[in-house]
């Protein structure tokens, strides 16, 4: 009875190291190939032209969108290339219930990635159709 209790245990905590072996490898790959994305992002960013604010760049928008751009930019600051955000907040993993869950997100915005539809224009104030900018790995 004693060499069965051994076995059962021995098998027991060969299967939880596995478990978290699986775990570490999983998170460390995902960490890698997160930061090969990232590495090819940056690498392949093109710069922005113009290198800051011309209202001039705006004429060829939509008017709701130069209303909204006219008050939040200032003439001569220079453009961003692009943004890390970081959202935090919880998120709610039931579907008819209460199971509220923290996260933490960390998001890379650039404004000329390759082969953005803006990257293949000649003016920087086009912009590509509604949803073709979002990228999730």
């Amino acid at each position: 009875m004693g060499a069965d209790i051994r076995l059962v245990l021995i098998l027991v905590v060969g299967l939880v190291a596995v478990v978290v072996a699986v775990r570490f490898y999983g998170a460390w790959r995902w960490r890698n190939e997160t930061a090969s994305l990232v590495s090819r992002l940056d690498a392949g960013r093109e710069a922005v032209r113009p290198v800051v604010v011309d209202f001039t760049e705006l004429e060829t928008l939509p008017v709701p969108v130069q209303r909204y751009l006219r008050p939040v930019l200032k003439p001569g600051a220079q453009l961003l290339a692009g943004a890390r955000l970081q959202p935090t907040g919880t998120m709610n993993m039931s579907e008819d219930g209460e199971h509220w869950r923290p996260f933490i997100v960390e998001q890379l915005v650039v404004t000329r990635r390759p082969g953005s539809p803006a990257s293949r224009s000649r003016s920087t104030t086009r912009l590509p159709p509604a949803g073709a900018w979002p990228r999730a790995n």
